[in-house]
């Protein structure tokens, strides 16, 4: 049997309360009855749901660290409770293509990466897309963009440069709606850095991410490799897993000697001496 839900529950008693006030208001007893329906169904929508709420929040954070036992480090519990209960917004199908070329000074990674901000939560949050990188990549920013419900919010950084030792780069900040609203968000970037001939550059995650999808443009001169794990595509390599804040993906790449190029010359035969 279905649960009545508490709001309609309330909404009865306070109908029922109110009618009886109404009509039967000259009796005393009636009308005393009326007033306390009336207080049972303004509690039941207002105060009891709130009240309800608090208390959920309030045991989950205290039984959570039980949930993980008494041999962990009260820092390690602090991290992980904030992993589990403060972390709301999550990132999905995360698709990202480096493009490696060659150049006189070393290696420019040209880079370019989408995905999908998820908001489970019933209230709006908000939500800032960065970039943060080392100045000494040089980095340049081509594209920095949003849509929102097919529909572009920013095609480029609101705000772009150095903030102390990092270089950043920043888009707007903006209130991402519950998924159940419908409204889907896409996060897309166009970035190319620069770094030696034979060097790494790893891809970190700051939010929760859900599959990741990467694809590769490599010279035939270069062998780049990165982190594999299980269920990988032959073609374009898929993690089908959960990056947590804190995670990354490494890339390495070393220069390839490639085989002299051998040119093939069509054998002459000596002419015959001249006769005499």
């Amino acid at each position: 049997m279905e649960r009545i839900p508490l709001w309609l529950i309330g909404i009865a008693l306070l109908a029922s309360g109110l009618s009886i006030s109404h009509y039967l208001s000259n009796w005393l007893l009636p009308a005393r009855t009326g007033e306390a329906l009336v207080v049972a169904g303004v509690l039941s929508l207002v105060v009891d749901p709130l009240l309800k709420a608090r208390l959920v929040r309030e045991a989950s954070a205290g039984i959570f660290p039980h949930m993980l036992g008494f041999d962990q480090p009260p820092e390690v519990k602090d991290r992980l409770k904030e992993l589990a209960l403060d972390t709301v917004l999550y990132r999905k199908d995360f698709k990202i293509r480096c493009s490696f070329t060659r150049t006189q000074d070393g290696t420019k990674l040209y880079i370019e990466y989408e995905y999908e901000l998820i908001n489970p939560s019933a209230s709006a949050k908000k939500f800032k897309q960065a970039l943060r990188l080392e100045p000494a990549q040089k980095p340049k920013v081509h594209e920095f963009s949003l849509t929102k419900g097919g529909n572009w919010v920013y095609r480029k950084p609101e705000k772009e440069g150095l903030q102390g030792p990092m270089w950043v780069a920043e888009g707007k900040e903006i209130e991402i709606d519950p998924s159940s609203a419908g409204t889907r968000y896409f996060f897309s970037a166009k970035y190319t850095i620069n770094l030696p001939s034979e060097f790494y550059w790893h891809l970190a995650f700051g939010y929760p991410t859900i599959n990741v999808h990467v694809d590769r443009i490599v010279p035939d001169d270069l062998v780049v490799t990165h982190a594999d794990y299980p269920l990988r595509n032959e073609d374009l390599p898929i993690y089908r897993r959960l990056f947590m804040p804190g995670e990354r993906i490494d890339f390495r790449w070393n220069v390839r000697a490639l085989p002299p190029a051998t040119h093939s010359s069509s054998s002459q035969t000596p002419p015959s001496p001249r006769s005499m």
